[in-house]
């Protein structure tokens, strides 16, 4: 008979907190699901340094492109030596306990991601520019220039040479 009463509270119970339950259950199964937050996140991870060097790349790319339409500088080809790649810093929290951890937000798409705090910019160790217009020592200036103060490098740290 306590096996009867029994079944008959807990069928009680369950119409009681239907609701609740329904909504545990729902909330769940949600968790369980997968979301492409942590795909795209380690994709980011992994390739960061490819995105690195396709940024550098195109700013060589570009700079070549601006060089070239400097008067009398004719085709031009660069080459920049990077000391210190593009470096992200992010937010951190300290908790009670003393331990740090890094502030995460969350996307409406279900993304997560640091929030940044600071971002440096990569660090030159020179350029070697080559342009067929480089026996003119106006152009070379030029080029020089331009290279420095877009790169803040010193002048004795690029070298433009005739192209053959």
């Amino acid at each position: 008979m306590d096996f009867v009463k029994s079944s008959r509270q807990a069928v009680e119970w369950v119409k009681k907190f239907r609701w609740p339950l329904v909504i545990l259950a729902l909330g769940v199964v949600l968790m369980l699901l997968p979301s492409g937050g942590d795909a795209d996140s380690a994709q980011a991870e992994s390739g960061g340094e490819d995105e690195t060097a396709a940024q550098e790349a195109s700013l060589a790319e570009q700079l070549a492109e601006l060089l070239g339409e400097i008067e009398g500088a004719g085709e031009v080809r660069v080459l920049l030596s990077i000391a210190k790649s593009e470096k992200t810093t992010y937010q951190t929290d300290t908790a009670a306990t003393g331990a740090e951890s890094t502030v995460i937000l969350s996307g409406s798409d279900k993304s997560e991601y640091g929030l940044v705090q600071q971002v440096e910019g990569p660090e030159y160790l020179g350029a070697i520019i080559l342009c067929q217009g480089a026996d003119d020592a106006s152009v070379r200036l030029a080029i020089s220039q331009a290279v420095s103060r877009l790169l803040g490098l010193g002048m004795d740290k690029i070298s433009v040479v005739k192209m053959k």
